[in-house]
C-alpha cells in the first residue's frame, strides 16, 4: 500500500480509511462511509485525486469511489479516465439487451 500525503487522504471518524480486506468496520459503519462519500461528492467537497488514491490503495469503499469517478466522467466533470488516460468510462452502461 502506498502512503499518501495527509491532504489526499479521506478520513472517517478522524482516522484514515482501512483496506478493503481485513478492516474492522461494522456493517453500519460501512454504510456510513459510503453515504458520507456520496454526500461529500454531491456537495462538491470531494476531489477526484482522493477517489483515485482510494481505488489504487484498495481502501474500503474502492468500488464506490469507482462509481463516483464514473459519474464524474458521465457528467463531464472529468474529461479522461484517471486510470487509462482515455475517454472510456470505468463502467460501461448496459444496453437494453444486456440486462
Amino acid at each position: 500500500m502506498r502512503t499518501s500525503p495527509t491532504s489526499l487522504q479521506y478520513f472517517f471518524k478522524g482516522k484514515p480509511l482501512q483496506p478493503v480486506r481485513n478492516n474492522n468496520y461494522s456493517q453500519v459503519e460501512k454504510i456510513e462511509i459510503i453515504n458520507q462519500l456520496w454526500s461529500d461528492y454531491h456537495a462538491g467537497m470531494l476531489k477526484s485525486d482522493i477517489l483515485v488514491i482510494i481505488v489504487l490503495d484498495k481502501l474500503f469503499p474502492a468500488y464506490t469511489a469507482q462509481l463516483i469517478l464514473n459519474d464524474m466522467m458521465e457528467k463531464k466533470i472529468l474529461k479522461k479516465n484517471p486510470f487509462t488516460n482515455t475517454t472510456n468510462l470505468i463502467f460501461k452502461k448496459k444496453g437494453i439487451f444486456e440486462w
